[in-house]
Order: structure tokens, then sequence, then C-alpha cells
């Protein structure tokens, strides 16, 4: 029990944490993927607040658990949001060597 109450009584910091950090949006590419029936559109509205470039997909007739109950509309919504991504990347990605412990 005291595990459950610590976690709602930091909501205060949480609260004050968020908002100095909000006040820089994120620039790089979001996606907000929520179900129609769970606040789907609520989540895109919050994360338009803290991000510039926010793709929103809403399922329809879809609740909280996403992946469960729509699991092709979710995986294409995700591969069509990375697939953007990867194709608007101006540069490849590098390989950098990791150097093992103790070198």
């Amino acid at each position: 029990m005291r595990a459950a109450w610590a976690y709602f009584a930091s909501w205060p910091q949480l609260a004050k944490d968020f908002s100095q950090l909000s006040q820089t949006k994120l620039t790089m590419p979001v996606l907000s993927i929520g179900g129609e029936k769970s606040l789907g559109n609520e989540l895109a509205a919050q994360m338009k607040l803290v991000a510039d470039n926010v793709t929103v997909v809403v399922l329809p007739n879809t609740g909280h658990w996403i992946l469960e109950e729509r699991p092709k509309e979710t995986t294409d919504a995700l591969l069509r949001f990375l697939g953007a991504q990867s194709a608007s990347a101006s540069a490849p990605l590098q390989h950098v060597p990791q150097t093992p412990a103790g070198e």
C-alpha cells in the first residue's frame, strides 16, 4: 500500500516537472495512436500541446487495448509512421563501433 500511495503523492511534483518540460516542444516526429472509445482524440490533443510534428491515428470502435482489439490497423499505422520517417530521413544512420570496456 505504501508504494501505491507514494505513486499518487508524487503527482504534484510530477505536474511541476511536466509543466517545466512542456515549455519546449518536441521537434521530432511523434505518433499519437489511440482508440476512439478510449480518449484517442484527447490523447492527440495532448500530444499537440507538447510536440510540433504530430501524426494522429484514432482507431474507430476501439477502446484502450488497441493492439489487441485492432492488431492489423495498429500495426499498419505504426509501419506507415515508421516508413514515412525512414523515407524522409536525409542521411543514413551510421554505425559507430563500440570500444570494449577496459580499452
